[in-house]
């Protein structure tokens, strides 16, 4: 279960759970405006700052142990030099044009992040390992006694123009203030662009096999595609189309013992017994279908080089763009997927209560071949089955009635909070006039409604 974070202050105010599923997360999140301190990663990849988590038998820590500026010009330039390749993939020098455009003038400072990595409560020491993070800062105003209304609402104004111009900076782009006397106030616009090194990816990689207690590869949730999807230039994909509908119910009852005790009063010789006292009938188990899938990734085409100090993976050639496609295939699979099933962020699972699920997940799971298919993947991986390396199906289990009601509230739960966001963002999108994205978010807010409908009208016929 997620842990309740406080701010620093110990004001009791409460932050949403932030996850690193990623090196680059973890970078992203880690707070660099202070050091020695540690960082708790938790099985589900949850981070929690500072406070030791609760009823957890198993986590890491991440201990920042130093936080420094490379101050040098001479030695910035080396760095970025050094880290040209990572940076393309931010678009570095369109960041930098942009903000040119909107007349602001960026400030880039190379901050090192040096972290201890343990296994356990400092149990074991996994070593020092050093990671960056490119920060550009603008100043957008500077006011007395503190930034007003209309100042945050211009510092807005630049982040959204920002983001209309590189829409994959929304994770990394946001506003920020500091007090530069004590009574004049600054406001910036801040880009923080996360890059590990080798090493630590390596690290990283050995860390979440050591929290998952296995040594196998552990499929992406959602919120870890989602963040990947957004850092890779995949092609577009064609996402067949499923109309929105009502989804069908239907409660389908367990074997319960009535049979079984009929037959034996059938053979039973009749002789006078005595009357039973009437017991309570036993709810029945509630089907519910749990989704089972294994999915394509980039890393099926990935070529590992291995040095003296860790191992480097590489996408080049022909093989860099099956993975591009490979990404691709991967985000279009998780949109369909969402359409008829719910993803249970507590759980670790994604689940569905209607019978239409089965066809559902079955036509994702042809899709996928298909897609597959049509790709070269031959010329750069030697014997590979596709058949019995993807899938997608339902699978359906029965559960107790409270806890198969625990785990639909909670799907209800994510799934009112997704219809609220979707609601919010077409507000967005119809002030600010974007018709291509209000088109889309229009239809993913009816499959959205449709599946959360479902679900309400499947936890009403149980009376629960």
């Amino acid at each position: 279960m997620p842990q309740t974070q406080t701010d620093s202050n110990g004001n009791g105010k409460v932050h949403k759970p932030r996850f690193a599923k990623t090196p680059e997360e973890l970078i992203l999140y880690t707070d660099t405006d202070q050091s020695n301190y540690p960082i708790y990663i938790l099985p589900d990849m949850e981070m929690v700052h500072k406070k030791s988590p609760e009823d957890v038998e198993r986590f890491a820590i991440f201990h920042v142990k130093s936080v420094s500026n490379v101050s040098k010009e001479e030695a910035k330039q080396d760095q970025l030099e050094k880290f040209k390749e990572q940076l393309e993939k931010y678009e570095f020098s369109k960041i930098i044009n942009t903000l040119s455009e909107l007349k602001l003038k960026p400030a880039i400072y190379i901050v090192q992040i040096t972290y201890e990595i343990y296994k356990g409560d400092y149990e074991e020491l996994l070593g020092e390992f050093t990671a960056y993070t490119i920060k550009i800062s603008c100043t957008i105003r500077e006011e007395k006694f503190g930034i007003s209304k209309q100042g945050w609402a211009i510092g807005h104004s630049y982040l959204k123009r920002l983001l209309a111009r590189i829409p994959h900076l929304a994770n990394y782009a946001y506003l920020k203030t500091g007090w530069i006397t004590k009574r004049w106030e600054r406001l910036y616009l801040v880009i923080k662009l996360p890059v590990p090194t080798p090493e630590f990816e390596k690290v990283f990689a050995d860390v979440v096999k050591y929290l998952q207690g296995a040594e196998e590869e552990v499929e992406e949730t959602e919120e870890e595609h989602a963040e990947e999807v957004e850092k890779e230039e995949a092609k577009e994909i064609t996402i067949p189309e499923i109309k929105p509908r009502e989804l069908e119910l239907e409660l389908a009852p367990t074997p319960t013992p009535t049979a079984t005790a009929a037959v034996a009063t059938a053979v039973t010789p009749t002789t006078p017994t005595p009357t039973p006292t009437p017991t309570p009938p036993k709810p029945e188990l509630v089907k519910i279908y749990l989704l089972s899938m294994r999915l394509p990734s980039k890393y099926l085409v990935q070529k590992v080089e291995v040095n003296e100090k860790a191992e480097i993976r590489k996408w080049e050639g022909i093989s860099a763009e099956i993975a591009s496609r490979l990404e691709g295939i991967r985000r279009a699979a998780y949109t369909m997927i969402s359409r008829v099933f719910a993803h249970v962020e507590e759980y670790g699972t994604w689940i569905a209560v209607s019978n239409e699920a089965v066809e559902e997940a079955k036509k994702v799971s042809e899709w996928i071949r298909e897609e597959l298919s049509k790709l070269p993947l031959t010329q750069v991986k030697h014997n590979i089955d596709i058949n019995k390396l993807y899938t997608v199906k339902a699978v359906s289990i029965y559960l107790e009635p409270e806890d198969a009601k625990e785990l639909l509230d909670a799907a209800i739960k994510h799934l009112s909070e997704d219809v609220g966001e979707l609601r919010q963002r077409i507000e967005e999108a119809e002030r600010e006039q974007k018709k291509s994205a209000l088109k889309q978010l229009q239809q993913d807010l009816v499959y959205k409604q449709k599946l959360l409908d479902s679900f309400k009208k499947f936890i009403e016929a149980l009376n629960m």
